[in-house]
């Protein structure tokens, strides 16, 4: 299997030219099916920007499948009020993302890792 992956734009014939890394990252992440910790990623480095820096702490996106995010929150307060500014949260995901991006955020109470934050 790397083999094949170190293979340039698999199993396409070298041109002896450089290529910029970002025409080749996104092959990459779609072969070794990474789409979803990599928007996680994404959007868990913009998280403060989307929901502010108190609601940024008690919460954590985890999971992003068939266009709903899940969100992990440590406490039943903190939730209901990202409840209440889901819509808001929505726009900004899809404003950075795309229009129809995220159709729908689940939040769960869970225990955090605090050492992430």
């Amino acid at each position: 299997m790397k083999d094949r992956i170190l293979r340039f734009k698999f199993n396409q014939k070298r041109k002896n030219q450089l290529i910029h890394f970002n025409k080749v990252l996104p092959d990459v992440i779609n072969y070794l099916d990474l789409e979803e910790s990599y928007l996680i990623n994404n959007i868990s480095n913009k998280w403060i920007s989307y929901v502010g820096k108190t609601l940024s702490v008690h919460s954590q996106p985890e999971k992003f499948e068939k266009r709903i995010l899940y969100v992990g929150v440590d406490h039943s307060v903190y939730l209901n009020e990202l409840s209440l500014i889901s819509k808001n949260i929505i726009s900004k995901i899809n404003g950075d993302y795309g229009n129809g991006f995220v159709i729908k955020i689940k939040f769960k109470i869970k225990r955090l890792n605090w050492k992430n934050k």
